[in-house]
């Protein structure tokens, strides 16, 4: 879970046959499933909880995460607060639009994210951790 007024991490997940007809959700484990030949089994195992509140993370290395294709522009939106400008993908042609992220993060500011085990939560015993300041 997320320390400090960081989000859960998000849940494994185990598959078979993803994305065909013959596709099965198994859960986070799965014990006795027939794979035969052909078959695909997909498993993602989760990141690690967050650290500190998402909504105060320097846009800079937000658009950085972006531009490495580690989050999505809507992750940086809905999650971090912050509006990336796309110009050319391919060119890495992206830039922080400092206005509407400002007036997003204002808003964002009112609203609390939702306490509990799932992603997107917080957890909460993590809340009960501070983030101490930087010196």
């Amino acid at each position: 879970y997320g320390l400090a007024g960081g989000m859960n991490g998000g849940p494994n997940s185990l598959s078979l046959n993803e994305g065909t007809k013959r596709h099965r959700h198994l859960g986070m484990h799965a014990t006795g499933v027939h794979v035969g030949p052909g078959d695909v089994v997909n498993f993602r195992s989760n990141g690690g909880g967050g650290y500190g509140d998402p909504r105060k993370r320097d846009p800079e290395l937000v658009l950085q995460d972006v531009m490495n294709e580690m989050i999505s522009e809507e992750v940086a939106r809905k999650i971090y607060g912050v509006v990336i400008k796309v110009g050319d993908p391919e060119a890495l042609e992206f830039e922080v639009d400092w206005k509407a992220t400002r007036a997003l993060r204002k808003r964002l500011a009112k609203k609390k994210f939702p306490v509990g085990h799932g992603p997107e939560e917080v957890h909460p015993s993590g809340r009960k951790l501070k983030v101490k300041a930087r010196r």
